[in-house]
């Protein structure tokens, strides 16, 4: 339990809220519950209230910032360690309870759910629950236990839809041991199915008004991939992590490269292997115990492993016939409601392991936590592994920007998230999807802000269906001089400056870069402001033959000592055109813009231009005009 709570409040502070949370966390201010289900209902029409209901407390009593709604994640997961460990030990032993809680405290996939604010940590320990009053009602025949469970399984899919999934090997093992018993409790199901029937007669109601989405909107996995994440359960993200690993060994490691990029490549896969044989070695000895019922094995002897077994292995085959059957809708997370049960089952055999050969139990129970060191290590460690970067990206802005700038939103999908970390004092304009179907209206839209001079462009979500053609940036590059660009996880921002550039450079230049691209002219013009200011330098280029590479221009400020204060690396004029389809005799005209930091300090700076080619950073060499690789625009002075 505290392992559990401890790997999830780890860097807790340093996730962001994204999409997916704010739908619930941007809400918790609401006064009144009714709204706040009101507005749930509209951002996520297939949410069931049950979490909802529990979070909205939470809130009331402990505050609404997404924080104190993570708090709430993180201490659920600690419980579900608990009750995994009670459960495991009512199953098969201590030390079953002990593997299968840490298996569930320290999975990488678990950590990430328990850090959201999202139904998926109560359907983890709602399903915690269930097995572990499941296992001691068949154990111990006791009826408030049996009560607890049918509680439990009732309210369940209240929590989320995919809870759904356990419903069918629960009631298969259900009959399952009423009909090997030999007896069916007949005043207990004249009191279950009244009782079933109002609470999931207004669920059916509840689907059936869910509105129709189609899986095509979504980035599925493919249903074979149920299989090898019914197991990545254990470790998921191994593989990726173990490249980074890969990838961070000396040279000297080089001759057994191909070994490692095998095994990280295979490891998901591995794992499935390792769970099959795990799921058919306790598969067999409980139809053996099934067969030999009567002979000295009482039926707890093996209807509580016969529930564990059912709910870890069918959902999963359920969710792979639905993808083959109806359409391709399979993602890791539909297994939460399963996964507990996965740990039960695994730690169960291990635990039938370390009886008879105890090294042996200890290495197999070592081997999930093992493998989700690298991915626990990039979690905790590596700032591109966090989870959403809207607040840094936001509080990135309220540092650069001054008054009067503006920030454009390039679709409705990030408004929530925007009004949760707007920078105070700045207005957010949004551009629709007819603002951004073609240049011209773009450039109309662009032209609609001449009450702005700096614009922050937050491209957020997936741009092909917003902007396919990036007609936002093109319009912005093509009314003024194109900045700062900082890539996020899921999203970008982009920096302009709004005011065409001169048609004709200021300061005329005859130079030369390899045997093709020549650089005609630029001016700098220095804005120095209280946050920091901005260097505007357009440069016109001209190719005297058709280039055969796309390159990369470079924009560097240097300080007197040759260190590098300010940059701008891009494809010429916002990629529009790429260098390669530049044509003899035209001239480009490349309108960049430095961002000065805030606290750069007073003196004279060089400005340093130059191009190369991204995949091997090899510059082009100056071949007229100057010598090296990159040539000296002047000096800036910032008072």
């Amino acid at each position: 339990m505290a392992a559990a709570i401890l790997l999830r409040a780890w860097n807790l502070q340093d996730q962001s809220i994204w999409y997916d949370d704010y739908n619930c966390a941007g809400y918790l201010g609401c006064d009144r519950f009714r709204d706040y289900m009101v507005i749930i209902r509209h951002q996520n029409p297939e949410a069931v209230p049950l979490y909802y209901i529990f979070v909205y407390l939470w809130a009331q009593v402990f505050g609404a910032s997404g924080m104190v709604a993570r708090w709430f994640s993180v201490l659920l997961h600690g419980v579900a360690a608990w009750v995994l460990f009670r459960a495991g030990s009512r199953l098969a032993g201590r030390s079953a309870g002990l593997v299968a809680s840490l298996w569930f405290a320290c999975s990488p996939w678990q950590v990430w759910h328990g850090q959201s604010v999202r139904p998926y940590p109560l359907v983890a320990l709602l399903s915690a629950l269930l097995l572990w009053m499941m296992i001691h009602a068949v154990h111990t025949g006791s009826r408030r236990a049996g009560w607890a469970a049918v509680l439990t399984v009732l309210v369940l899919p209240w929590v989320h839809l995919t809870s759904l999934v356990v419903l069918p090997p629960l009631m298969l093992g259900l009959v399952w041991v009423l009909w090997r018993g030999g007896r069916i409790p007949v005043r207990d199901m004249l009191l279950i199915i009244p009782l079933a029937a109002a609470v999931w007669i207004p669920l059916v109601y509840w689907i059936l008004h869910l509105p129709i989405v189609s899986a095509g909107a979504y980035s599925m996995y493919h249903p074979p991939d149920a299989v090898r994440s019914l197991f990545a359960l254990l470790a998921p993200d191994a593989p990726q992590r173990m490249g980074e690993v890969v990838a961070g060994f000396p040279e000297s490691w080089d001759p057994f490269l191909p070994v490692l990029v095998f095994l990280r490549d295979a490891l998901e896969w591995i794992l499935a292997a390792i769970g099959l044989i795990a799921l058919t070695a306790t598969g067999y000895r409980m139809f053996r115990m099934v067969n030999h019922f009567g002979e000295g094995n009482s039926a707890p002897a093996w209807s509580g492993l016969a529930f564990v077994w059912l709910i870890a292995v069918l959902p999963p085959v359920v969710l792979v016939l639905l993808s083959y059957a109806w359409r391709p809708c399979f993602m890791p997370r539909y297994l939460m409601a399963s996964a507990p049960a996965l740990y039960l089952l695994m730690a169960a055999g291990v635990a039938g392991v370390g009886r008879r050969f105890p090294a042996g139990g200890a290495l197999l129970a070592l081997v999930p936590l093992i493998v989700s060191v690298p991915a626990l290590r990039g979690w905790y460690t590596d700032p591109s592994h966090r989870r959403g970067y809207y607040g840094t990206a936001m509080a990135q802005v309220a540092r650069w920007a001054q008054p009067g700038d503006v920030i454009l939103l390039n679709n409705d999908e990030q408004m929530g998230l925007f009004h949760f970390y707007r920078p105070a004092g700045l207005p957010g304009l949004l551009l629709s999807r007819d603002d951004t179907h073609t240049v011209e209206r773009a450039l109309a839209a662009v032209d609609r802000l001449a009450g702005y001079r700096r614009v922050w462009l937050v491209t957020y979500g997936r741009p092909e269906s917003f902007d396919p053609q990036h007609n936002a940036e093109r319009a912005l590059t093509m009314r003024g001089y194109a900045g700062l660009a900082n890539s996020y996880s899921g999203f970008y921002v982009n920096f302009y400056v709004l005011g065409a550039p001169p048609a004709r450079p200021a300061r005329p230049l005859d130079v030369r870069f390899g045997d093709r691209i020549r650089l005609l002219g630029y001016d700098l013009q220095v804005e120095v402001t209280p946050s920091g200011g901005v260097v505007r330098v357009p440069l016109y280029w001209q190719a005297e033959a058709p280039p055969t590479t796309d390159y990369t221009v470079f924009l560097h400020l240097r300080d007197p000592e040759g260190k590098t204060v300010a940059q701008l690396d891009g494809w010429p004029v916002g990629a529009t055109p790429a260098t390669s389809s530049w044509q003899p005799d035209e001239v480009i005209v490349d309108a960049r813009v430095l961002l000065l930091p805030r606290e750069l300090a007073p003196g004279a700076y060089n400005v340093y231009v130059g191009l190369y080619t991204w995949q091997d950073m090899a510059r082009l060499p100056l071949t007229r005009g100057g010598e090296g690789n990159e040539f000296l625009l002047g000096q800036v002075t910032v008072p």
